[in-house]
């Protein structure tokens, strides 16, 4: 990724007053309504196209399939529709002018063009076959409003957030890492709101050009080390050591308060709302009115605080466990599992979120100039390789240990250990590899393993 295109946030606290949190409480809520308007116009010119012939034979064409020549003339056509009935991003970048001008107090100009690019994307996914629908906006549902350049709209200047008449002042650390992320070129600001314990807490979010700035490690080490993850740990052979990292998950006692808040929701809405079930207690199809009381608002909001607070200490758990990862080398080679697609396992899924921990770790590598090799599980199958005879064994995965070479070894240790021996080159095992590195390899799982968190993990 060339220097131009890297960027990183930094989130900065802000300090503001009363009156100042009720003017972008109000400003939030109205480019909601914006949204929403700019949604709802949209929507109904691309009824009025879909159900137009025209549309309706160039799809059904294109579905059938043809040759070359013939796809690119329907897709001109569709092209053609769009512009007639005015959905590309250009028609909505101008119908927003209106609502700038009639809202110009609580907006500008930037911030609805970028409201108008996401009504433009929601819209453009149904035209592309990516979404089946829509969706608008609910009460308090926009929680952050970006500017395009730190020079108009919504920008940074000498410790404060600008916009409008509000000179919003930012809390900071003055540590190393922010002195070395302000000294960036700030592409553009962003005003976020965020519930925390029953409150609202503003944030400014500044996009910043170039690389994150990186802590160094005091002891960094080189070489390749292999990744073996399962639905709730990984597995790391490195050249050193051999360690398991158990994914973070939930905490029991925020579950438990969590499952209790879920089921007084549940038993509030069908006492407010019986119209909207059937008899046999599933819920009826359509688009209906659901009413809520105040005791339910406030059963909302407190589970929304204890999702909030799983994702926090989730997250801050992930990190330390990739921090302790990136220490044990600079090439990471592992398997891109399809985790969705699993039959077991999905409450560990759901819990610590692998598919998450990977994309972090690809991130946090690249920063650190490190290299991630992702292989297709459907390719390498390391529980089936087998070294000794070069090939994969009968017996399909499944089973904790397997027997190689006359040792009992972790199915999961040994497949990160094919990984680690991989030829990068061709994506496949290197049976003369594993056989030169298997002594150092038992060794290693005999005398040098350690767990991470080392205390038993809830």
């Amino acid at each position: 990724m060339s220097e131009e295109k890297e960027y990183f946030v930094l989130i900065l606290p802000l300090k503001t007053e009363p009156w100042q949190e009720q003017r972008l409480a109000k400003a939030l809520e109205v480019n909601r309504r914006i949204y929403n308007g700019m949604l709802r116009e949209g929507m109904k010119r691309y009824s009025q196209m879909i159900q137009t012939r025209r549309y309706r034979e160039t799809a059904a064409e294109l579905e059938r399939g043809g040759d070359r020549k013939r796809r690119k003339e329907l897709y001109q056509e569709l092209d053609r529709l769009r512009a007639e009935y005015r959905l590309r991003p250009a028609d909505f970048s101008r119908d927003s002018t209106a609502y700038r001008r009639q809202f110009k107090e609580n907006t500008d100009a930037p911030i609805v063009q970028n409201l108008a690019a996401q009504v433009s994307r929601a819209i453009g996914n149904l035209l592309d076959g990516n979404g089946e629908q829509v969706r608008y906006k609910p009460e308090e549902g926009l929680q952050s409003l970006s500017g395009k350049t730190n020079q108009t709209s919504i920008r940074y200047q000498d410790g404060f957030l600008l916009w409008k008449d509000l000179k919003l002042p930012t809390l900071q650390k003055d540590n190393a890492y922010e002195k070395q992320a302000l000294s960036r070129e700030i592409r553009y600001c962003r005003l976020k709101r965020k519930a925390i314990r029953g409150k609202y807490h503003y944030y400014a979010e500044l996009v910043l050009k170039g690389s994150c700035p990186v802590r160094q490690h005091m002891e960094p080490r080189s070489g390749r080390v292999g990744l073996k993850g399962a639905p709730g740990s990984i597995v790391a052979v490195s050249e050193e050591e051999i360690l398991t990292i158990h994914l973070p998950g939930n905490n029991d006692t925020l579950e438990e308060e969590r499952r209790e808040l879920a089921g007084k929701l549940e038993r509030s809405r069908r006492a407010l709302n019986p119209e909207n079930y059937n008899p046999d207690g599933t819920i009826r199809k359509g688009s209906f009115f659901w009413k809520e009381s105040i005791n339910y608002r406030i059963l909302k909001r407190q589970y929304a605080e204890i999702i909030r607070m799983q994702k926090v200490r989730r997250d801050e758990a992930q990190l330390a466990c990739i921090e302790e990862l990136l220490k044990l080398g600079d090439c990471f080679v592992y398997e891109e599992f399809p985790y969705q697609k699993l039959r077991y396992g999905r409450r560990a899924m759901e819990e610590t979120a692998p598919t998450a921990f990977y994309r972090r770790f690809r991130r946090k590598a690249g920063q650190q100039e490190k290299t991630c090799v992702a292989v297709p599980a459907s390719e390498i199958r390391t529980g089936r390789y087998n070294h000794e005879i070069a090939g994969y064994e009968a017996a399909g995965p499944g089973k904790k240990f397997r027997q190689i070479g006359g040792q009992t070894i972790e199915t999961q240790c040994y497949g990160a250990f094919v990984l680690q021996q991989l030829d990068v080159a061709t994506g496949k095992a290197d049976a003369e590899a594993c056989k030169r590195a298997f002594p150092g390899f038992l060794k290693r799982y005999e005398t040098c393993r350690r767990e991470y968190p080392p205390a038993a993990h809830s």
